[in-house]
């Protein structure tokens, strides 16, 4: 089972074990769990939001674009599935007391999603992002 994870988020301390536990018990299954991705700047949290973050490479799901990333099902004659689990990450990748300046992270983006531009073109979603 793979488990994505970026470089500005953290898997909370209390899930190592959850995190275990839903990859066995869900490891035969052509599926995609969600993650409950909580923002934080500074001591402020928002409401969890749902990210697909766990998978199975052998069932055709990968991962896909270069900023906002998705998973997706290569096979396209099969649905996607999803099942929320109650693992949490932690992601401070909008807390400028982590990041500093956030204008690196915009032009960053910003090159990435040209790029995007360019490889995907006839996608809707990428002009979207």
């Amino acid at each position: 089972m793979v488990f994505v994870i970026d470089s500005d988020e953290m898997l909370h301390p209390e899930d190592k074990e959850h995190l275990r536990t839903a990859a066995g018990i869900f490891a035969d299954q052509d599926i995609v769990l969600q993650i409950l991705k909580i923002n934080r700047i500074g001591n402020l949290r928002n409401d969890p939001m749902l990210a697909d973050r766990m998978f199975r490479v052998k069932y055709g799901f990968t991962w896909k674009y270069r900023v906002h990333e998705q998973v997706v099902n290569g096979n396209s004659n099969t649905l996607m599935c999803a099942r929320a689990v109650g693992i949490r990450l932690l992601h401070d990748g909008y807390d400028s007391d982590v990041i500093g300046d956030y204008s690196f992270k915009i032009k960053r983006n910003v090159d990435l999603l040209r790029k995007e531009i360019k490889d995907r073109s006839i996608e809707p979603q990428v002009y979207f992002f």
